[in-house]
This record gives C-alpha cells, sequence and structure tokens, in this order.
C-alpha cells in the first residue's frame, strides 16, 4: 500500500517536472522574438523617465510598442511629455544598442521632443538588466531634448533597463513549489505510517 502511494507521488512528481519544462521551452521560443523592457532612470535636473519598450530583434524594426514618460525636474524647459507610436517615432540604430524617440511638441509649432536610451550592453533576447550610458556635452549617451532644432535644452540621463521576467520563469517556479510541496507531503506520510517502538510490558 504504501509502495504504491509512493509510486503515485513520483509520478506526480515527474508530471510536474515534466509541464514546467514544457512551459520554458514554449516561452522560450517566443522570447526569441521579442522582450519587453523597464526604464528607469534619473536626469540630472531630478527629472525622471518611466516606462516600457517591446524588443524584438528579428523585426524589421525591432522597437515599435513603446510607453515612455518624462517627467519632473525643471518643467519649464522640459515638460512633462509621453512618448507612444504613433505620434512619437522611433529609430534603432544600430541594432539593440541605441533608442532614439522623437516627436513634435503640440503646444510649441517648430519645437519637438527626443529622448534617447543608450544602453551600456546591446539589447539581445537573453534579458537580464544593464546600466545606461550617461550623455554629456560633446559626447554620446542618453538624453532628452526639447525645443527647436537650435536649442541647447538638454538634460542627461543615468539609470537603468532591466527585462520584465517572462511568463515561463513564473510557471517554472509554481511547478517548482509544487514539487517541494508533494515531496514534503510525500515525507510526511512516510514518518505517520513508520511503525512505533514496541512496548516492553514490564511492570514494576
Amino acid at each position: 500500500m504504501k509502495e504504491c502511494r509512493h509510486m503515485r507521488i513520483r509520478s506526480l512528481f515527474a508530471l510536474v517536472v515534466s509541464a514546467a519544462l514544457a512551459a520554458l521551452c514554449s516561452s522560450g521560443s517566443l522570447a526569441a522574438a521579442s522582450l519587453e523592457w523597464q526604464v528607469s532612470g534619473t536626469f540630472n535636473d531630478g527629472g525622471s523617465v518611466t516606462g516600457t519598450f517591446i524588443y524584438d530583434p528579428t523585426g524589421f524594426d525591432p522597437v515599435q510598442i513603446f510607453d515612455l514618460t518624462t517627467s519632473g525636474g525643471n518643467t519649464t524647459l522640459f515638460p512633462p511629455f509621453t512618448f507612444t507610436p504613433p505620434s512619437s517615432t522611433n529609430d534603432n540604430l544600430p541594432l539593440g544598442q541605441l533608442l532614439f524617440l522623437s516627436a513634435p511638441d503640440p503646444a510649441a509649432p517648430g519645437s519637438s521632443f527626443e529622448l534617447v536610451i543608450q544602453p551600456v550592453t546591446p539589447l539581445s533576447d537573453l534579458g537580464g538588466t544593464t546600466a545606461l550610458i550617461t550623455a554629456a556635452p560633446g559626447k554620446g549617451g542618453s538624453f532628452e531634448f526639447h525645443g527647436p532644432i537650435t536649442s541647447t535644452n538638454y538634460r542627461y540621463l543615468t539609470g537603468t533597463i532591466t527585462a520584465i521576467p517572462e511568463p515561463g520563469s513564473a510557471l517554472v517556479t509554481i511547478a517548482a513549489l509544487l514539487a517541494l510541496v508533494i515531496a514534503r507531503r510525500g515525507s510526511s506520510g512516510r514518518l505517520r505510517s513508520a511503525p512505533s517502538s514496541p512496548s516492553t510490558g514490564r511492570i514494576s
């Protein structure tokens, strides 16, 4: 009876692990096509940028979906703005090494917003976290620009880009927890079924 119960536990454990591996393989094939990245950064005037974009290294246009908002800091020179398609355009050159967003300023004809995100490590479908290259006068890097083409309104950005965990990772974690619960239940069942020590029956 105990042997049958242990076999059922082992079979259920194997089923959970198989399902986790299948989920990982499935999600991995999707991740190879595109991955969502979270941007978190601070400008040198105290402003910030937050939001996400989806990067697809296999596509003709690697970044077509993005939603990034700049706010705070010197709001006179840099009013809050959200970069989203189709009002904002994107250039991603070279591949995975530079995200350049631009949009006309609807409140000031002839002016524009520009946001440049340059990671230290080129993006790939492997995920992870990378810092941003901070721009400075006379050199490239990550920054925001606002104004007419003749303007010198720049603010410089420091921060990180982090790949958002994939659904497959969560599935594998859940499967591992289930397997742990099953293993513990099997162990506690063996302890409960173990025979107790026989009493000597001696009477003093």
